[in-house]
């Protein structure tokens, strides 16, 4: 509906400087009666005959009719202007990236015209998704779980009786600003890097299993590549044993070791007394 009268427009300025382009090949003549013995033949080749009679001096027997083609290309501008105004009806200037103005460009002025982008199409997206696609996605789920798709809510687990329904869209969007984690990721350590030497307290404030997980998701790292959180605690719990009982295994070693040495030196204690007696 926005661009429907400048769609009309358009098409009444595209037949204007189509007839101003034809005038400007193929100019209207001027003829002058009883000198012109022929039809007019202004096409390539063409011969238009004079009455030889005719006197010239009472002017040109066949003559262009003098036009003024100074606002052809201000016609053509004002075309171009409403093809924009069209093209930002539908969201077209929106959806592509923005573009370079050089050949080289560096990886600071990318990731600043993907924000750029990021900004530009978010308003356009996210609405559409939660006014239209969420709505028509919650009602078809009603239906289906109203006509039984789904089974007895008897038989669900308990942790989805009761819950509410939520729903996620995946697009071009959404995997853009999802592979913006893994460059957060980069940069947050890089940061941690430097105010880890003002403060070593500060490590305590990343939770950087979850930081890591958001960031491999977010470049794509497909799901079976990586273990869920149940088996990662158990590993982590085996090798907390592991160390504790190589740890305990230490202590043990060490508490020997000192027994031993102590029980050598008690023997040496007692071998120096037993010299020192012998000669009284």
């Amino acid at each position: 509906m926005a661009a429907l009268p400048d769609a009309r427009l358009i098409q009444a300025m595209t037949f204007t400087l189509l007839e101003a382009g034809e005038k400007a090949t193929s100019p209207p003549m001027v003829a002058t009666i009883d000198a012109v013995r022929s039809d007019v033949a202004i096409y390539a080749g063409g011969i238009t005959w004079v009455d030889p009679e005719y006197d010239e001096k009472m002017g040109e027997a066949l003559r262009p009719i003098t036009q003024d083609f100074r606002g052809f290309n201000f016609g053509v501008q004002m075309q171009q202007d409403a093809r924009l105004l069209i093209r930002e009806a539908f969201f077209l200037n929106k959806l592509d990236m923005p573009q370079r103005n050089a050949e080289r460009v560096t990886a600071f002025e990318v990731g600043q015209r993907v924000q750029q982008y990021l900004r530009d199409a978010l308003p356009i997206f996210e609405p559409m998704e939660m006014e239209y696609n969420a709505g028509l996605c919650e009602d078809t789920f009603e239906l289906l779980w109203r006509n039984g798709a789904f089974g007895s809510p008897l038989d669900w687990p308990k942790t989805l009786r009761g819950a509410e329904i939520g729903f996620t869209f995946e697009s071009p969007l959404h995997d853009a600003i999802e592979q913006q984690k893994g460059e957060l990721l980069i940069q947050g350590e890089q940061l941690l890097a430097a105010a880890f030497k003002l403060d070593p307290s500060i490590a305590n404030i990343v939770d950087s299993k979850n930081a890591f997980r958001d960031a491999l998701d977010g470049i794509g790292w497909p799901a079976k590549w990586m273990r869920n959180e149940a088996d990662v605690q158990a590993i982590e719990d085996q090798q907390q044993a592991q160390a504790q009982a190589a740890q305990l295994l230490g202590a043990i070693q060490q508490g020997a070791s000192a027994a031993k040495d102590l029980g050598a030196a008690h023997a040496s204690v007692a071998g120096a007394e037993q010299q020192v007696a012998a000669p009284a």
